[in-house]
């Protein structure tokens, strides 16, 4: 056994436990603040999938506004998807109703689809020409190959919520 005293010959004091708190009694009232959690870099929003011949009827029936609606949404979803993509959706949905800058809009979009999946690592490309001919030549359903063509990407990620970081 070792003495309690030091070299000096003084009694060293002993050790008190430090006082023991009270843990706090958790309140029911309220619920906790959640706050979002801060997405790293590299991480994906995904966007959502649509049923593309939806959107072409939704299109047709609407007289075209559902189809400016889609067109605004696809366009910040594949800006939101990878962020090297610079498109201002408003300024691509007001192209549209500009004769041959709605062409070039349109032609422009399917170049970001094709990014966006390039991005994802998908095997699929987008092909411009191929939507702009069934855009103006096939009744508008260049919209129907655009949207399958993003929902491909989407499918890679499993088909989260929209919005969804992965």
């Amino acid at each position: 056994m070792s003495d309690p005293t030091n070299a000096d010959g003084v009694p060293e004091p002993e050790a008190t436990p430090p006082p023991v708190t009270p843990a706090p009694t958790p309140d029911f009232s309220a619920p906790p603040a959640v706050t979002p959690p801060i997405a790293p870099l590299g991480v994906r929003t995904v966007g959502k999938t649509r049923n593309p011949w939806g959107v072409w009827g939704l299109s047709i029936i609407t007289l075209g506004i559902y189809y400016l609606y889609w067109y605004y949404k696809i366009n910040s979803e594949v800006r939101d998807y990878d962020k090297s993509i610079e498109v201002d959706p408003a300024i691509a949905t007001v192209a549209q109703f500009i004769p041959i800058a709605s062409l070039i809009s349109f032609w422009n979009c399917g170049g970001r689809i094709n990014r966006t999946q390039q991005t994802a690592g998908s095997s699929e490309r987008c092909s411009q020409l191929a939507g702009l001919l069934l855009m103006v030549f096939v009744l508008g359903t260049g919209i129907v190959y655009y949207q399958s063509q993003l929902n491909k990407v989407w499918d890679l990620h499993g088909n989260p919520e929209p919005g969804t970081a992965v």
